[in-house]
């Protein structure tokens, strides 16, 4: 398989999963979302980084946005919400923050591709993204080990930024005022 080809089957599998994802729940997901309360993204291995860049841009956007486990996370309370992105669902530190947060009293919402998983049945929201977990062999994806559902939380996530820009009207130029300026 040349390049092409390979770009071809990605794109195409990027569709399919986008294309299946239940507009009702991305729209439940982004009302949930709110400046007024501070919104805590984790995620593990590469989903981990989607969340970080979820993060970054709800910060950009001006909400009070923090990292699970950085140094400067702040301690989560009652108002707070928390997204966990989890293609498994059963991310044993993931399901740990999660039932902490519930325990404070904070809202968790979740993207995951396990709908009946233990972080499904814990959250108040998700949004299922139909791709593959890393622990499938075969599935939907000619791509190994949960690439897809990584791929297609950040386009994801990157798509409820556009959301969240619409609502609270937010331009890219209010945005790039608040990018970090010590790079």
């Amino acid at each position: 398989m040349g390049y092409t080809r390979a770009a071809e089957e990605v794109l195409g599998e990027l569709n399919r999963a986008l294309q299946g994802i239940d507009e009702e729940e991305v729209t439940g997901f982004v009302a949930c979302l709110s400046r007024e309360n501070r919104i805590f993204c984790d995620g593990a291995g590469r989903s981990r980084l989607q969340a970080e860049g979820f993060a970054m841009r709800l910060a950009q956007m001006g909400f009070l946005a923090s990292v699970v486990g950085e140094a400067t996370a702040p301690a989560i309370t009652s108002k707070d919400i928390l997204i966990i992105l989890s293609g498994s669902g059963e991310t044993p530190v993931l399901l740990e923050h999660g039932k902490k947060a519930k325990k404070a009293g904070a809202l968790v919402l979740a993207v995951t591709a396990s709908p009946h998983s233990s972080l499904s049945d814990l959250c108040d929201a998700a949004v299922i993204v139909k791709a593959d977990r890393k622990d499938q062999v075969k599935g939907c994806s000619v791509q190994p080990m949960g690439t897809l559902f990584e791929q297609s939380a950040g386009i994801l996530c990157d798509t409820m930024v556009l959301l969240l820009m619409d609502r609270f009207h937010i331009t890219g130029e209010e945005m790039f005022r608040n990018h970090s300026n010590l790079e």
